[in-house]
């Protein structure tokens, strides 16, 4: 599961690689779903998107080996520190945190995502590289274990990943 696919490159790929898997993908926008639909129908790939908001919703699924997002995490005071091209070009509702807080995301993946993954079922986020220790405390108080901040080609810490491992 990709929760906040935007145009749906991650699950449309997971799904050519792993052509037998099941693969789920949600955004909040009907728009990006749109987007999402026709590029898999674009290149034959067969992903169940859904709206789904996260933030007030529960996972609509169970079972699932892996799940995955690059959820909104700047906070609109960061605004001015984006790079042009990403300021001008892409959707403010896939980049913003909600409100002041940039991990609300995060805090509600790692709550949620623990009744719709298997046991020894991962979640790997993309993350903002200034909170990446808040975000990987965010997994380590609900309880999963394995969490890593993993660093991008510039050194910056760019992911974390957590293997829920219930109890």
């Amino acid at each position: 599961l990709e929760i906040g696919t935007g145009s749906g490159c991650i699950p449309i790929t997971l799904q050519l690689l792993y052509p037998k898997a099941n693969v789920y993908a949600t955004d909040i926008s009907e728009d990006a779903l749109h987007v999402a639909r026709a590029n898999a129908r674009e290149w034959k790939a067969v992903v169940n998107f859904i709206r789904h908001d996260i933030l007030t919703e529960e996972i609509p699924f169970t079972s699932l080996d892996l799940i995955g997002s690059n959820p909104p995490y700047i906070a609109p005071a960061e605004e001015h520190t984006l790079a042009d091209n990403v300021r001008k070009h892409e959707p403010h509702l896939a980049l913003f945190a909600v409100g002041e807080d940039p991990l609300i995301f995060y805090l509600n993946i790692a709550r949620k995502a623990k009744k719709a993954l298997r046991p020894a079922g991962y979640v790997v986020v993309e993350i903002n590289e200034r909170f990446g220790e808040e975000t990987a405390e965010i997994f380590r108080h609900e309880g999963y274990s394995d969490i890593r901040i993993v660093r991008d080609v510039s050194g910056k810490q760019r992911i974390v990943t957590a293997t829920w491992k219930p109890s």
